[in-house]
């Protein structure tokens, strides 16, 4: 024998090193064996039946397939079932040493597996070549390395003896006196097997006779060649069954970069088939144990075509393992849906058949909110910054700066302009932190509007490309000199600016219509408006965020030279706060609404000649109707919005979708023009649009009693309130004269935008499913203006070419009291083309009865009012459909007046559709009453008229 060199390649990987534990506390004992079948090892049975002091079988077998010096590259399966021959079993006799142990895992599979033979004779011996895989395990040479049971040896050749009888199948070699000619403990269960056009297991090693000096092997026989060929059919099943096994990839990543490649392998080891597409999970798992709780990295499908005993290589491709996965020991595998499987506990590459990876993690940090305190700074002055830093790492932070930097645009690089650093202290992955301070802004910075961001710089980061944040937040560095006249204003953001009058000259006109003729010693400021309708209010007073040491007045002007400007407003004292009167130091406060976006120019001085100073100019900018109470008159049909400078002041509602707030919300106002179904809407499918996620909530009421009626935050019967676009659609029912509410805002509160919405009025009974009941034998009232169409066309009731349409139609029911003919009447009575159209059954299933478009004449409309008559059964339920013949002229919605009666057949007393005895007998019951029974001619008295009606019908 020889030690085997290829031991990867078949068949030598189907040759198995035996663990065989007698208890399961013993120690292991070498055993050799082969796989036969992805599910069955054949060995001796003195490999797993004891007949010593056990004189039982084995409590445990670990098989590993083509294992080489401590190399397991198949992995390992269990025994779960044996069998030996009862001449063995119960006679100890080795002319019957054979067995079979059935696996808990088709390792075979991956490996291949030689076929087997049974009842071979000793010509076909004597013919043919054997080679022998075997674990010797006895030492032959002192304690050196040979036959350790770990290294796998090949023999081949012939065998020496042959002999058959009865009670006799063992084949025999003799042995030698060296290290590789004889059978060594370890060998017993070794196969001999001889390649005949497929490689074939023939006898097993069973063990050497001391006195002649032979190896022995015993043949498979019929009988048990029957026992292994219906082992192999009862293992394999009939039944479909897909395992996953073998998941391979590389084995070192870092958190949050690719593993580039990975694979598994798909198999089928039964005698069942099926093809199609399967999908299947890559997660990742702190165990060997691939489950549905683990991490999924990714959700994938193939498609294959697996027959009976089939396999598939699944290329599966590169996976992302979690940039918050901390540094450690990780499994990958894959999951496969089941679908039809006869088992899907198998299904998933656990223990061997998962990969084992290190992962290294690390901090990933990055800013999320810079936010400025003032947002106009003065050269030299200082700001006060805070900023939100988040690791998402795997692992905690250590202390790190953050780099302030001004950019003029939104991306914000290493080479802005470094306005200062805040230091972070390090936090624990998963968690954020927040760090503020106060910079100074250096006298060298440019005048100018910046946007102001974050560069973070922690050590180990895992993501540098995020470590800078593009920024929003803009404000507005000006001179420390002051803006003295109007063509020298500064451009200015909202929020908070510091100024100084001092030495200022005064060169703004004087206005009549502002109070005493300030402001003296005058700055100027200019503000571009960037929503076509907004209120902005200017303020020095204290209890509105302003300051001021000195007595101010404020001006604001709009246009876009300083030579044609158009007076807004004007103030001095600020009498609605303290802050105006003079223990509060005569502050200011102008509110100003203004059109257009066209710039807004804003002149601060003070009261009188020589009243100058400095403080902190409050600049606000909201919506008009940032307010309920501000709320702006609303019809039916478009209206424009703009929600970007609004704040958020309307209550959270549980009842309403996500969280139940609006955030940053304007406010309109509707009076209800009829009774019906209120939509609100920014779908672009219903006509509306919009460029953020929008929230929509409609009330009744008055601002200090608001009755929430409806509310939306994504539209989920449009694609318009799908990802990205997330629009909304509101609805509620509403009556004639409701004072209503509209608050159009946005889902969370950095969703802000514009955009239009459509506000349409439908009747209550718009759909069939929400028809009316109608009083028969009177006048019905109706209005169909803002009605949808709903129903279906009826080709056999065309007039004028409109293939039988009813447009912008509303319902009613009714239930017929007796059999005769219906009547729906609007002839001389509508402003409109009216339609009607009359059903039996019910929305699902409509049966049409009759129809009419143009009978009769409607006022300025020749021809175009409609008459509608047909035969009813008594009992029986009806939808009355009443619309108009065209779609969307000016003639096609309007008000009406329809007459709607039922009248029976003449001498039909009882309403049932025949004229009979019981016709005659109802008129006889009630004779000389005053009706309605048996009263037919309608005089309120039942008499002869009455009774020769009926016996003048006679049917």
């Amino acid at each position: 024998m020889s030690l085997v060199e290829d031991y990867l390649t078949f068949p030598a990987r189907s040759a198995c090193k035996l663990w065989v534990r007698n208890t399961p506390s013993s120690n292991p004992i070498g055993c050799s064996g082969i796989l036969i079948d992805p599910w069955i090892v054949l060995t001796a049975g003195h490999c797993i039946y004891e007949h010593g002091d056990l004189d039982d079988w084995v409590a445990a077998v670990e098989i590993n397939p083509g294992t080489q010096q401590g190399e397991i590259p198949w992995g390992t399966a269990n025994g779960v079932a044996v069998y030996a021959p009862g001449g063995y079993i119960d006679d100890q006799d080795y002319d019957f040493d054979v067995a079979i142990i059935i696996l808990d895992r088709p390792i075979g599979m991956l490996t291949g597996w030689p076929g087997w033979q049974s009842g071979v004779g000793c010509g076909y011996i004597e013919d043919h070549g054997f080679a022998n895989y075997a674990y010797p395990v006895e030492d032959c040479d002192d304690g050196g390395p040979l036959h350790n049971g770990l290294d796998l040896y090949v023999w081949s050749g012939t065998f020496d003896d042959c002999e058959i009888l009865w009670d006799d199948w063992e084949v025999d070699f003799d042995m030698g006196e060296g290290c590789f000619d004889r059978l060594w403990k370890g060998m017993s269960g070794s196969a001999a097997i001889t390649h005949d056009g497929e490689w074939l297991a023939t006898a097993v090693a069973s063990h050497r006779d001391p006195f002649w000096d032979t190896a022995d092997f015993v043949r498979i026989d019929y009988d048990f060649g029957e026992v292994i060929e219906d082992t192999i059919a009862a293992t394999r099943g009939t039944q479909f069954d897909l395992h996953a096994m073998s998941f391979r990839s590389e084995s070192t990543v870092t958190a949050g970069q690719e593993i580039a490649w990975s694979e598994f392998f798909a198999c089928n080891p039964t005698n069942g088939s099926d093809q199609g597409y399967w999908t299947y999970h890559v997660m990742l798992s702190s165990d060997d144990v691939i489950s549905y709780q683990d991490t999924q990295l990714d959700l994938r499908e193939f498609q294959a075509d697996f027959p009976a005993m089939g396999w598939e290589w699944i290329t599966s491709g590169p996976v992302t393992i979690p940039i918050n996965t901390p540094t450690g020991e990780y499994w990958l595998g894959a999951l496969v849906s089941h679908g039809a499987d006869a088992n899907d506990d198998n299904n998933q590459t656990s223990g061997w058949d998962a990969q084992r990876i290190q992962v290294t993690g690390g901090p990933e940090v990055f800013p999320t909110v810079v936010m400025p305190a003032q947002f106009t700074l003065v050269q030299g002055g200082t700001i006060d910054i805070e900023c939100t830093l988040y690791n998402q790492g795997g692992e905690d932070a250590p202390a790190y700066p953050v780099e302030i930097r001004l950019s003029e645009n939104q991306i914000i690089t290493a080479s802005d302009f470094l306005l200062g650093e805040l230091h972070v202290n390090g936090h624990s992955h998963t968690d954020y932190e927040e760090t503020s301070g106060s910079l100074t802004i250096p006298e060298d910075c440019p005048p100018g509007v910046y946007f102001v961001g974050a560069i973070a710089s922690a050590d180990g980061d895992l993501d540098t490309s995020n470590d800078a944040m593009s920024s929003f937040v803009m404000i507005a560095v000006i001179e420390s000199a002051a803006a003295d006249e109007c063509d020298d204003a500064i451009h200015i953001a909202p929020g908070l600016i510091p100024f100084s009058t001092v030495g200022a000259q005064t060169d703004g006109a004087d206005h009549d219509e502002c109070k005493y003729d300030g402001p003296h010693n005058d700055i100027w400021f200019k503000y571009t408006p960037t929503s076509n309708s907004c209120r902005i209010r200017a303020t020095t007073c204290e209890q509105l965020g302003g300051t001021a040491d000195f007595d101010t007045s404020i001006t604001m002007y709009q246009g876009h030279w300083c030579s044609g400007l158009i007076l807004l407003g004007c103030n001095d004292d600020d009498w609605n706060h303290p802050c105006g009167n003079e223990a509060g130091g005569w502050r200011s406060t102008l509110d100003v609404d203004v059109n257009g976006i066209t710039p807004v120019w804003i002149r601060l001085g003070g009261h009188f000649e020589g009243d100058w100073g400095t403080g902190e100019l409050n600049l606000e900018v909201r919506p008009i109707n940032d307010a309920c109470s501000d709320a702006l008159e609303l019809d039916l049909g478009l209206c424009s919005f703009d929600t970007n400078q609004a704040t958020t002041d309307g209550q959270a509602h549980d009842e309403c979708q996500w969280d139940g707030q609006t955030h940053n919300d304007v406010w309109y106002r509707l009076v209800a023009p009829r009774q019906g179904l209120l939509t609100v809407t920014t779908c672009e499918e219903l006509g509306g649009t919009a460029n953020y996620d929008t929230d929509i909530v409609i009330y009744r009421g008055s601002c200090d009693d608001l009755v929430l009626l409806g509310c939306n935050d994504d539209d989920t019967d449009n694609d318009c309130g799908e990802e990205p676009d997330y629009r909304s659609t509101a609805q509620a029912m509403v009556n004639y004269d409701d004072e209503l509410y509209i608050r159009v805002g946005g889902y969370g509160p950095d969703d802000r935008g514009s955009g239009t919405m459509v506000i349409s009025l439908a009747p209550p009974n718009d759909d069939c499913d929400d028809a009316q009941g109608l009083v028969l034998n009177d006048w019905l009232f109706y209005d169909n203006t803002g009605a949808t169409s709903t129903g279906p066309d009826h080709p056999t009731c065309e007039a004028n070419g409109d293939n039988g349409s009813t447009s912008h139609d509303i319902w009613y029911t009714f239930t017929a009291p007796y059999a005769g003919v219906f009547t729906a009447d609007t002839c001389g009575n509508v402003d409109h083309d009216s339609d009607l159209v009359l059903y039996r059954g019910d929305c699902d299933e409509l049966i049409l009865v009759a129809c009419n478009d143009d009978a009769c004449d409607a006022p300025g409309l020749p021809g175009s009012a409609s008459l509608l008559q047909a035969p009813v059964n008594q009992g029986q339920t009806y939808l009355l459909r009443v619309g108009s013949a065209f779609g969307n002229f000016w003639f096609s919605t309007g008000a009406g007046t329809l007459w709607a009666e039922c009248l029976r057949y003449a001498g039909d007393a009882n309403g049932n559709g025949s004229v009979d005895i019981a016709d005659l007998l109802m008129v006889l019951d009630n004779w000389g009453g005053l009706g309605p029974d048996g009263d037919l001619n309608g005089d309120w008295s039942v008499d002869i008229d009455d009774l020769l009606e009926v016996i003048g019908n006679w049917s």
